[in-house]
């Protein structure tokens, strides 16, 4: 019964910490240190290292076509700066949603006017978004500048598929003609 409470208190734990929202202001200063990707990076917040994603942009993922170029433009833009967050919410991975802002500027918006991520039909609420966004698909520039460009989240579900399918195939049996350390002229069976 002992184990079962203490069982009961841990994983109650995990859901309330897990659930909860950041335990400091929804909005604040913090200091960048890295960055993951184009859409994601790590900020200071009282001495430790939170892992946050701009809210409402998706940037293309690091071994797509214009990764790298986000991911070092996301990089010049904030690293080793100080800049202003709102936090939106925390997704399923525990990074904070935040809108980041410096010199009053939206990094999120700026990453998307720098032609270098897109605005997601399902979440994007802005209009500015959605027109600096169109603005750079008229012009073609960066992701736009390829004739028929992958949005992440339709990278991100075609790698899926590919690696699922890879498990998924049938495994292909050889068989060896008879041979003489086989008992009974039995054929010898393997599987690659």
């Amino acid at each position: 019964m002992t184990r079962l409470i203490i069982v009961w208190i841990i994983l109650f734990g995990i859901y309330s910490i897990s659930t909860a929202s950041p335990s400091t202001p929804s909005r604040f200063r913090a200091p960048v240190s890295r960055i993951i990707d184009g859409d994601t990076l790590i900020a200071k917040v009282n001495g430790y290292p939170i892992k946050m994603r701009l809210h409402e942009i998706d940037a293309p993922e690091s071994n797509q076509n214009y990764g790298t170029k986000a991911s070092q433009h996301l990089k010049k833009i904030t690293v080793d700066r100080i800049i202003q967050i709102e936090v939106k919410s925390i997704d399923r991975y525990g990074r904070w949603i935040i809108e980041a802002i410096h010199n009053e500027t939206s990094i999120n918006t700026a990453m998307i006017e720098a032609c270098l991520a897109w605005t997601h039909p399902k979440y994007t609420q802005r209009t500015d978004r959605i027109n600096a966004s169109k603005k750079c698909k008229t012009k073609k520039l960066n992701i736009w500048s390829e004739a028929n460009p992958i949005p992440p989240w339709r990278f991100r579900k075609q790698k899926v598929k590919e690696r699922s399918s890879l498990l998924n195939q049938p495994r292909i049996s050889h068989y060896l003609p008879e041979h003489p350390a086989l008992s009974h002229g039995q054929d010898l069976q393997y599987t690659v």
